[in-house]
């Protein structure tokens, strides 16, 4: 007979709640490497396999890893139904690296005996572990590609089974359509588990996924799409939506056919201060109620590149808007480009980017020649450069020189082109 797993014996405990979001109940071993870590995942629908650029990459897609613009730290805190509780903790470096641990604790289900049906002597505790390191490159601008492993156990009361399992995953952009993405991944790849006498297979899981990022006003905004199947599941899929207004509130719904006791709607709310965040998503289970995830992020080290800027300014003298001039037009673009440089100073790239746009738009538009034109051109190249557009930022700077900069910015810009080939 096919011996019971503590995710599989808690999931039929759960009156049906398994395809909620896992395989069926007692195909495989292991099924808890199935459940989302990511609250901001879950609010979309658990659609992240195009999108996972953050510190979870290692749950939904290693090559995700290679696209990390800071150092990140998240943990999350998972209410589930019928007392399921689980702990993710993960972190990745601005390298390509990433850790996670992940702990799930089923709670305690009565002991029971033929002489005590009814229980009274105790209770079975249910457990899962998962501990796992990955690793993520870049080849280009546009292509990434990762790979994880990790170690697994899962214990029933005193019966403890352990094993490793592997991950690959590539990810890709349209550098002619900015803001899209594709992603496929290959989880919990791996040999048979024994556990007791029985040898039990991994939940082996395929992801692939769409996602295109736009601004629209004030907003940042993502859609996203994934199917996923898992070896003894039919194919599912799931879609999200989210808006970001003004860098700090940002809102998720989504869908996922992969619960099957409720409707299948998922929603989300995101709060961003600085370099924190706290992200909020539930998903109801019809009769069995709602499930309740709650993470907080912490980012740090993306101003390294930033605090370069300083130092080189200390080397070399930096252009100085001229005094101010009978045209409006040349203050126009003097007051444009002086943003611009303001706003990438403070790491708001969206607006950097509005303002260096206006001001070559004004230049271009009434001929003004004047250094300050290089300026901007710089500014946009530099903007491009912290988005990883390294192609159009080569293209920026040579328009920069083209513009006739002042002697000072021409030797930073021709030595920021140097290093453009070992940016990211």
């Amino acid at each position: 007979m096919k011996t019971i797993t503590a995710s599989s014996l808690a999931f039929l405990l759960m009156a049906g709640a398994t395809n909620a979001i896992a395989a069926a109940a007692g195909a495989e071993a292991f099924d808890f490497l199935l459940f989302d870590p990511s609250a901001r995942a879950v609010g979309l629908g658990g659609a992240y396999t195009a999108l996972a650029a953050d510190s979870n990459a290692l749950f939904y897609n290693p090559a995700g890893l290679a696209r990390m613009k800071s150092h990140e730290a998240s943990f999350m805190h998972n209410q589930y139904v019928e007392g399921l509780t689980q702990e993710h903790l993960a972190f990745a470096a601005r390298q390509g690296w990433g850790l996670d641990v992940s702990f799930l604790n089923f709670g305690g289900i009565p002991r029971t005996r033929l002489d005590a049906r009814d229980g009274g002597i105790g209770t079975v505790g249910l457990t899962d572990l998962s501990v796992g390191a990955g690793y993520g490159h870049t080849f280009g601008e546009w292509f990434s590609v990762g790979a994880g492993a990790k170690y697994l156990r899962e214990k029933i009361d005193a019966t403890t089974a352990g094993g490793f399992a592997g991950d690959l995953g590539v990810l890709a952009t349209v550098p002619s359509l900015p803001g899209l993405s594709f992603g496929l991944a290959a989880l919990n790849m791996g040999p048979e588990v024994r556990f007791q006498t029985a040898k039990e297979k991994l939940p082996l899981l395929g992801r692939a996924g769409v996602a295109y990022a736009f601004p629209l006003a004030k907003t940042d905004n993502a859609l996203t799409a994934d199917a996923t199947k898992v070896r003894t599941d039919k194919f599912r899929f799931g879609i999200g939506a989210e808006t970001v207004v003004d860098k700090m509130l940002a809102l998720r719904a989504g869908f996922t056919s992969r619960n099957d006791a409720g409707l299948g709607i998922t929603g989300g709310v995101g709060f961003i201060w600085k370099a924190m965040s706290v992200d909020y998503a539930f998903v109801p289970f019809g009769d069995l109620g709602f499930a309740h995830r709650l993470s907080l992020t912490f980012r740090w080290g993306h101003e390294e590149d930033q605090a370069r800027e300083p130092r080189r300014a200390e080397r070399e003298p930096t252009y100085e808007a001229p005094a101010p001039v009978e045209s409006e037009d040349l203050r126009r673009v003097i007051y444009n480009e002086k943003l611009g440089r303001t706003s990438l100073q403070q790491g708001d790239i969206a607006h950097a980017k509005a303002s260096f746009t206006e001001a070559i738009r004004v230049a271009t538009s009434v001929g003004v020649k004047d250094p300050v034109l290089a300026d901007a051109y710089a500014g946009m190249a530099r903007c491009l450069r912290e988005e990883g557009k390294i192609d159009y930022a080569v293209k920026f700077f040579n328009k920069a020189l083209a513009a006739g900069p002042i002697s000072p910015a021409r030797l930073r810009i021709e030595s920021e082109l140097k290093e453009l080939p070992a940016s990211k």
